[in-house]
């Protein structure tokens, strides 16, 4: 989807860093989003300038919550802390679950 680039009155501009103060995501996400045309971006002088808007929209959107990520997310940092088993321990873990 390609959003138009052309600055209006009504629209407000801020730099990438302003937007990630703002809490619209961090600076790299803003930058990318602008690169791929997913919010309205400007170059003044040689800096870029994103819709304040667009970046707000862009983070509402990012708030629903997404089931499979979020077990995903908390099975990896499961995975991380978890022990080593055992070959004992794996045996009795398989069938416990395919029972």
């Amino acid at each position: 989807m390609a959003i138009p680039i052309t600055p209006t009155e009504d629209v407000e501009y801020v730099s990438p860093t302003e937007a990630s103060e703002r809490g619209y995501g961090s600076r790299a996400s803003i930058h990318r989003w602008a690169q791929e045309g997913s919010i309205r971006s400007i170059t003044v002088a040689g800096r870029l300038r994103v819709c304040a808007e667009d970046c707000e929209a862009r983070m509402r959107e990012n708030r629903v919550i997404q089931p499979r990520r979020a077990y995903n997310a908390v099975a990896q940092r499961l995975a991380k802390v978890a022990p080593a088993f055992t070959p004992e321990q794996k045996e009795q873990l398989v069938k416990l679950l395919s029972n």
